[in-house]
């Protein structure tokens, strides 16, 4: 492994969300959902139709993706601790390699992994920033969070999490003006993870009766 960076290394901008079923995207054929700019993206890139998540909880599947191992073999089975033993992953690697590290949004690494961004901006980071503007971050009771229920922000769109995360990456790419150095940027968004708080005018994109509801597959969660 080099320690400067290899003769044409290519910047990489690694986009994420949480929790989003590979259904709900309008360029897969949903009928309802409205996704323009993920569908502009696949229409300029080449979509994996046969994608499978390793893990059903954030870390695990995370540190699956950052490995490139399967629970089995990281051992990461809950959101919680660090790697049990020291294992290559793909942030240490890149960093190696002489590219600038970022990461903003919801983090949800282990810190064997973690640890090798150069720059974080994490939800904490996010919170600080909200306590900083006299905001705080949408909350749901635990009633509601039990039942699964949505209620509009009481922040405006442009203070959202996914504004705010967008907005430190965007800082970072324009802060590395006549940079020497590729970077590796990974932005991380937290939904459509809970809590489920759109902003007003994003709540009442779609209407409670058009949305196609599976009862049978409802009916087995229920039970």
């Amino acid at each position: 492994m080099t320690t400067a960076h290899d003769a044409g290394a290519t910047n990489v901008l690694f986009l994420f969300d949480d929790q989003h079923n590979a259904d709900c995207l309008g360029f897969a054929g949903h009928p309802l959902v409205r996704t323009p700019n993920l569908d502009r993206l696949a229409a300029g890139g080449a979509p994996f139709d046969n994608m499978y998540c390793c893990g059903a909880i954030c870390t695990p599947s995370r540190t699956s993706f950052s490995t490139g191992t399967y629970l089995r073999t990281h051992g990461q089975y809950m959101n919680s601790g660090d790697l049990r033993r020291p294992m290559p992953n793909l942030v240490e690697i890149l960093a190696a390699r002489g590219y600038d590290t970022f990461q903003s949004g919801k983090n949800h690494l282990p810190r064997a992994v973690a640890d090798h961004f150069g720059e974080m901006h994490t939800m904490d980071t996010y919170e600080r920033y909200l306590k900083s503007k006299g905001l705080s971050a949408d909350r749901l009771s635990p009633v509601e969070t039990k039942n699964f229920h949505s209620k509009r922000s009481d922040l405006p769109e442009a203070e959202q999490s996914e504004a705010w995360t967008a907005d430190r990456a965007v800082d970072f790419i324009r802060s590395r003006k006549g940079a020497g150095s590729p970077f590796f940027m990974w932005v991380s968004f937290q939904r459509p993870h809970a809590p489920h708080t759109p902003p007003a005018g994003f709540d009442d994109l779609y209407k409670p009766g058009d949305i196609p509801i599976d009862w049978d597959e409802y009916d087995a969660f229920e039970n």
